[in-house]
């Protein structure tokens, strides 16, 4: 226990004197309060060998990847979305000019698939460029993983095509007449 100081022996007391009145405390408040009451890195020396903070670092690292994830699914959906929504009366005109549906859904996924390669082409390269300063920056840690870069695009890739072709069926099922009339 080198480069521990009295101070952070007595924050560690604190804090498991706050463990003990309150034992339904799990690991990850035990950390926050910690880390509220100022405890340096001397006392999470202490704990460096423990499985614990180990998962909870990875634990927690997985859910913000996942709600990141998340929050992107949901934000590509509405933009994608009310993208084809904008487009409701040009299928209707071209409806009553004698288009077949199936063909202006095909059209539709056709068009938000090219912006989906652009994106994930961009989004890809990114992730790549940005691996590099994260495997700068964590020793024995490799930045590359193919396996998460395909299934974040996987994902992405099937909120595209959900955002894209619901809203064009419900687009092309209305009558020619009310689409020109739609805003």
């Amino acid at each position: 226990m080198q480069g521990l100081r009295s101070r952070d022996v007595n924050n560690l007391k604190d804090a498991v004197r706050q463990l003990q009145r309150r034992p339904g405390l799990s690991i990850v408040i035990v950390a926050i309060l910690a880390i509220g009451i100022g405890v340096t890195t001397g006392i999470f020396s202490l704990f460096h060998d423990d499985v614990y903070v180990d998962r909870l670092v990875t634990v927690l690292s997985a859910g913000f990847a996942i709600l990141a994830t998340l929050l992107a699914a949901i934000g590509l959906y509405g933009m994608l979305s009310y993208t084809v929504a904008q487009r409701t009366r040009e299928l209707g005109l071209r409806l009553a000019l004698g288009a077949a549906p199936a063909r202006l859904r095909a059209m539709m996924l056709k068009h938000v698939g090219m912006m989906t390669l652009i994106g994930a082409g961009v989004g890809v390269a990114a992730a790549i460029a940005l691996a590099r300063v994260v495997e700068a920056m964590l020793f024995g840690v490799s930045g590359y993983d193919p396996l998460a870069f395909a299934a974040a695009v996987a994902v992405l890739a099937v909120v595209v095509l959900a955002a894209s072709y619901f809203p064009a069926r419900r687009a092309v099922s209305i009558a020619p007449m009310e689409a020109l009339r739609y805003e």
